[in-house]
């Protein structure tokens, strides 16, 4: 009974932590990530079109694997712009530190040239008004030399030295808008070098209001643990 108990427990906190995230792997169509995670994947001559907004992932799911109504969208880039999927073929594993699986940081999306070298994308359908932790991740090997990435979203700037790097960064508390989106711009900080994106993590914050329901049901478990004890 003991073990059933700290097994509930473990389900009930692992539950609250998880059912509001959801995964975004980006990159070629050889190294989808599986389970709970949601993909935009294909070749290496995929472009994206100019100034044209462009439907990545629709209704994703979250990582219990249930569909949501949030969408990523691909919005445009600035002038003189390039992007699509590459194939850096990062092969450094990172899952001890960042938590990712190999897939979802082996190759991923790239913006280049322009000026200022930046695309602009949006996720559609969260909660209006609602504040979000959002967890990036670019990598790449020691050569080429790859320029900083730079995120951008809500005001709010995170920022990535792709070249060996073993590490996500995370903007918090970013707020989506009354019709619940959330915009993104991918920068990279020397023109005309690419700025690379794999992966996003999109999370919600707990209200007090979830705090307070998960902190009484893991009370009534411990309660219940002491009553059989």
């Amino acid at each position: 009974m003991k073990k059933t108990i700290l097994t509930l427990t473990s389900m009930l906190f692992a539950g609250f932590l998880q059912a509001e995230t959801i995964s975004l792997d980006f990159g070629l169509n050889t190294y989808e990530s599986t389970g709970n995670w949601n993909n935009f994947s294909g070749t290496t001559s995929f472009r994206f079109e100019d100034n044209t907004p462009f439907l990545m992932a629709e209704n994703m799911i979250n990582s219990l694997g249930v569909a949501t109504t949030v969408d990523f969208y691909f919005m445009d880039f600035n002038s003189g712009a390039s992007a699509g999927i590459g194939g850096i073929n990062y092969t450094t594993d990172t899952s001890a530190t960042t938590g990712l699986p190999l897939s979802a940081t082996r190759d991923g999306l790239f913006v280049t040239d322009g000026a200022p070298t930046a695309a602009n994308f949006e996720i559609r359908g969260l909660e209006a008004n609602t504040d979000y932790n959002l967890t990036f991740f670019a990598g790449a090997d020691a050569s080429p030399v790859r320029a900083d990435t730079n995120w951008i979203s809500d005001g709010q700037t995170v920022s990535i030295s792709p070249n060996l790097n073993t590490a996500a960064v995370t903007i918090f508390n970013a707020q989506s808008d009354g019709s619940g989106t959330l915009g993104i711009r991918l920068e990279s900080t020397a023109g005309g070098s690419a700025g690379l994106w794999h992966s996003l993590e999109i999370a919600t914050i707990p209200e007090p209001s979830s705090l307070i329901l998960f902190s009484m049901a893991l009370g009534s478990v411990l309660l219940l643990r002491r009553r059989i004890k």
